[in-house]
């Protein structure tokens, strides 16, 4: 290997190293935890953004998470706490109102609680016409929550890892 091929893998092994530092790795407590944390859009995606209020709560703590998505569409919120327990947040039950409008801000607030440990929250908006009967049956071993886009026209997604902490005394 010549010097400039040298020096120039060097940069380059440099600037891989520093990216990755900056993206954390989360170590899957779980299949479930693994497939929120994998699950990438397709191609045909449109942009969902969430945020969080802060990225570490202590039990009984509420947090609130904004999201806005280009497309009209159906808001749905999946966790999966650090036991690897999957639920639907929202809608919180088969009459509730799951809508959400192109480029408006909702707001959903939550409360921390057990079990303590890192959290994943996902922010799915589907274009179809899923009901919550849809997205909760079983099948194929993991909860249909996390498999609720192969029946969606269009969708895309956006993702939040939080911390829940023991109170302090």
């Amino acid at each position: 290997m010549n010097r400039m091929t040298k020096t120039a893998a060097l940069v380059l092994a440099g600037t891989l190293i520093a990216v990755g530092c900056n993206e954390k790795e989360y170590v899957h407590v779980g299949s479930n935890w693994g497939a929120l944390y994998e699950l990438e859009p397709p191609e045909s995606t449109f942009q969902v953004e969430a945020s969080a209020d802060a990225q570490r709560y202590e039990l009984g703590e509420t947090l609130t998470f904004d999201i806005i998505s280009a497309r009209s569409g159906r808001l749905w919120v999946v966790h999966v706490a650090s036991n690897d327990e999957v639920s639907v947040l929202v809608p919180a039950d088969e009459g509730s109102d799951n809508r959400i409008d192109a480029g408006e801000t909702v707001s959903i607030p939550m409360e921390a609680v057990r079990p303590a440990g890192e959290s994943i929250v996902g922010f799915i908006v589907t274009t179809g016409d899923l009901g919550l009967q849809d997205v909760l049956s079983e099948g194929k071993g993991v909860p249909k929550a996390l498999r609720l886009v192969q029946d969606a026209e269009a969708w895309g997604i956006a993702k939040e890892v939080v911390a829940v902490e023991p109170a302090e005394q």
